[in-house]
């Protein structure tokens, strides 16, 4: 891919150094918040009572989603682009199968008949209306939560990027990219990125919010108190990620998106995040800035 003129550059690590700022602030006063009430208020986020049908019927969704349909995505995607090697570059099919796994995904928890009931999860009882959440004017809003996201992912990734040179046998394991983030550098046909880009920014988010916030974290609440939950489904989410050197990070973005999702109540709130910080990823690939 091309690089970027300088000025996109310059005005993407502007953007990044201001939400950074934005999201110190944010720590301070949730860091000063926690400390007046005593954490977060009680029964804020319901835990998912699931009996084993419903986790069979869970696991059965996300086998189909994982395995099944991204293979239905590559048949799609090798005949839109015969030339390209699917194999070597994946990144292809992402647009074609990741509309087909929500699909599945939405079909399995929203009908009232579905046997999995996830959309209860949602919204919390008297959580604040989800419009109060991207007002820049109110206290712990989505701007705030992504900022603190920023930091907190910035700071986890600086600790993983010590670990080479602590350990200088990982040092070949620690410099391998998450393979989307090859992928995307390497595209021969940039038109693929009509159909990734949204996938990606959008589509994603959803799913993996349902799968990870809605489903294994609050099933996971059900068994053990939030704080061990959190960091649970935060590994889970860090090593289903496939990047060594981005399990830290992946992990603490988890772990904000849990709490974010507590805070507020609503899934939406984490999947604005989660979307948020996918789009600037791409932003910092495609801009040849990427920390």
């Amino acid at each position: 891919m091309k690089v970027p003129p300088e000025s996109f550059q310059v005005g993407i690590w502007a953007l990044y150094f201001i939400f950074l700022l934005v999201g110190v602030y944010g720590l301070v006063a949730e860091w000063r918040r926690v400390k007046s009430t005593g954490g977060l208020p009680a029964g804020t986020l319901k835990p998912w009572t699931a009996d084993v049908g419903e986790v069979f019927t869970f696991l059965g969704v996300w086998l189909l989603s994982f395995l099944v349909l991204p293979q239905i995505g590559f048949k799609i995607a090798g005949l839109a682009y015969p030339e390209v090697n699917l194999a070597a570059n994946p990144v292809y099919a992402v647009g074609f199968y990741q509309p087909l796994v929500l699909a599945l995904v939405l079909g399995a928890v929203l009908p009232k008949r579905s046997k999995l009931r996830l959309a209860a999860g949602w919204n919390a009882a008297a959580s604040p209306a989800l419009l109060s959440r991207l007002s820049p004017r109110t206290n712990g809003n989505v701007w705030t939560f992504f900022g603190i996201l920023l930091v907190c992912v910035c700071v986890a990734g600086l600790i993983s990027q010590c670990v080479p040179l602590l350990v200088p046998s990982l040092k070949e394991l620690w410099a391998k990219n998450q393979i989307l983030v090859d992928n995307l550098r390497d595209l021969e046909y940039p038109s693929v990125l009509f159909f990734t880009v949204p996938s990606i920014v959008v589509l994603t988010p959803i799913v993996e919010e349902i799968f990870f916030r809605a489903g294994v974290y609050r099933l996971l609440k059900s068994k053990m108190p939030a704080i061990p939950a959190a960091l649970l489904t935060g590994f889970c989410f860090a090593i289903l990620h496939d990047s060594l050197s981005g399990i830290l990070p992946l992990a603490v973005l988890s772990c904000v998106l849990c709490y974010a999702y507590e805070r507020t109540g609503k899934l939406a709130v984490p999947v604005i995040l989660h979307g948020l910080f996918n789009l600037n990823t791409l932003l910092m690939i495609f801009a040849g800035t990427e920390l």
